[in-house]
């Protein structure tokens, strides 16, 4: 038979750690109990010397009682004033836990709004460059470079399908021969700038055409003189160029007159329809704004920037389902066929310099 065992009640802490309970002396209390007991032990041994003793007994016992007093109210003084500052210092403690927390909940607060910001920054960051990424993809393009790329000579001579160029006078290409021209492959189509727009030989000497008219004419500046100011070349640079280019090229991508399907099918007939001959240059009667090279599925388009020679302006590389290629390709297929402002070139009627 097991008997019910009721569990001692448990004394509560105090603030100092004590417990306190219902058979615990007044003088447990205090922390210097030691000396207290002490004190109270001196005080009886006082008392009891005064009333057994005799008349040395009673002086040593009033000393006794004397000394224990004075030490009980020392040591009451001593805990009040450490109980005082205990509580002092308590209080500042927590008032200083107090101030910490407040300054951890600020921290907190301001980590967390740097954080949300920072999130926001990446957000739009990702946001712009993902925006970046879809435009480029969209309009084609692939890279950039300033000035002309090194290696575009090799691209134009390999190409195998398309070749389509839109220049001034090409005078990066004047280190390829004919012999070169007339491997490549690919269909080329060249449009470079008339030397002598709005003046030629073939103007001037009309019939038609009256003395003022004439001096008129002669008075006025070819584009080709005037875009030489711009990129402060000598005077005639371009007309130089363009003749020194036109003698690289195969003579079987000149025709002499005509419209292009009259010329194409006496090349045609000519050349047994070998597809390799037939107008493959011809010269613009209007001002160029840019450069263009397409090269089978890549194209390269540098904007023709005033007193800058185009071989140096930002070239841009464009991929063949870009929207910047299509425009620019409808834009060189339009001006190829465009016979009221691009004509064949006819080296035999570009002059040696201008007069």
């Amino acid at each position: 038979m097991t008997e019910n065992v009721t569990p001692a009640p448990t004394r509560a802490p105090q603030p100092d750690g004590r417990r306190s309970g219902p058979h615990r002396p007044w003088f447990n209390r205090y922390d210097n109990q030691l000396e207290i007991e002490g004190s109270l032990i001196v005080i009886l041994i006082g008392v009891v010397l005064w009333f057994v003793s005799g008349r040395l007994g009673r002086a040593v016992g009033a000393n006794c009682i004397a000394a224990g007093g004075i030490a009980l109210v020392v040591f009451f003084a001593y805990e009040r004033l450490s109980r005082s500052s205990r509580q002092q210092r308590s209080d500042d403690h927590e008032a200083t836990l107090k101030e910490i927390a407040e300054s951890v909940g600020k921290v907190e607060e301001e980590v967390r709004q740097a954080d949300a910001q920072v999130g926001q920054a990446m957000d739009t960051a990702w946001a712009g460059s993902l925006r970046r990424f879809r435009t480029a993809r969209r309009i084609g393009l692939i890279d950039s470079t300033v000035g002309r790329p090194a290696d575009l000579n090799r691209r134009v001579l390999a190409a195998e399908k398309t070749v389509d160029i839109l220049e001034i006078s090409l005078k990066t290409m004047l280190n390829i021969g004919a012999a070169a021209w007339r491997n490549c492959q690919a269909e080329v189509r060249i449009i470079l700038l008339d030397p002598c727009f709005p003046i030629n030989e073939e103007s001037l000497a009309r019939e038609d055409k009256s003395r003022e008219e004439k001096s008129s004419a002669r008075e006025q500046k070819p584009l080709a003189r005037l875009r030489d100011a711009e990129e402060h070349q000598g005077d005639g640079q371009i007309l130089k160029e363009v003749n020194e280019i036109l003698k690289k090229f195969p003579q079987e991508w000149f025709s002499a007159g005509g419209s292009d399907a009259a010329r194409a099918t006496s090349d045609r007939e000519a050349s047994g329809d070998d597809p390799a001959n037939g107008t493959r240059v011809k010269l613009a009667q209007v001002m160029p704004t840019m450069s263009y090279f397409r090269i089978d599925g890549v194209a390269y388009f540098a904007p023709l920037v005033h007193r800058t020679l185009g071989d140096e302006t930002m070239h841009v590389q464009l991929e063949e389902d870009g929207e910047l290629f299509t425009a620019l390709e409808r834009h060189f297929n339009q001006l190829w066929e465009d016979e009221d402002h691009v004509v064949p070139a006819d080296p035999s009627k570009i002059p040696a310099s201008y007069a």
